[in-house]
């Protein structure tokens, strides 16, 4: 007997994680080969932003009307009602459109590849493409990773549009802000010369 033993629960946590990072790595090991997933990887991007969009406009609308709110409040106060807009970009790029994609794919994607990959294991198809000295890793997991990653930076930008869209309704209609000034506030850096110039 060892002088340390480690509970079954944290070893068996451990041997899942274990498992988790040695399929990722084995999906990443053969993403040159795109011949062989390119049509399974487009058809799970085109599924993952299907299922996916709908849900994340509508989380993010309420976010970005609730920081509109929350900072308007406070920015009235001090007299800075155009600075808004700009809080309103700031929070959307730095924090939640990071989350919210990640919690979306992994909510409503993630869930619909787990479900997918059990039936075909109830199936014995993942049994039957190893007989046919097929990877199941790199033919199912490779696109399926691709794909996530793929709709996931999408889906951030989505998700930066629409909360913009929610916290301007709020704070223009609620809040009694022009427009102008709540667009003015968004930090853009597309209009100023770069400082090498």
């Amino acid at each position: 007997m060892s002088a340390i033993q480690m509970p079954r629960r944290v070893h068996s946590l451990l041997g899942e994680v274990g498992e988790l990072f040695v399929i990722a790595l084995e999906a990443v090991r053969r993403t040159w080969d795109v011949r062989t997933w390119a049509w399974e990887f487009a058809e799970q991007a085109w599924f993952l932003a299907r299922v996916t969009s709908i849900p994340v406009i509508l989380v993010s609308l309420p976010l970005g009307a609730t920081v509109a709110l929350q900072v308007g409040q406070l920015a009235a106060q001090l007299g800075a009602q155009s600075a808004t807009g700009g809080a309103v970009v700031v929070g959307l790029v730095r924090e939640v459109a990071p989350i919210a994609a990640a919690l979306i794919i992994a909510g409503a994607g993630g869930a619909a590849m787990t479900a997918d990959m059990g039936a075909r294991r109830i199936r014995d198809e993942l049994s039957a493409m190893e007989a046919m000295a097929v990877n199941p890793v790199h033919r199912l997991v490779t696109p399926r990773l691709w794909a996530a990653s793929l709709v996931s930076t999408l889906l951030a930008s989505l998700v930066i549009v629409a909360g913009a869209a929610g916290g301007f309704v709020f704070n223009v209609l609620l809040q009694d802000v022009t427009p102008g000034a709540y667009f003015d506030g968004a930090p853009c850096r597309c209009s100023r010369r770069p400082t090498w110039w």
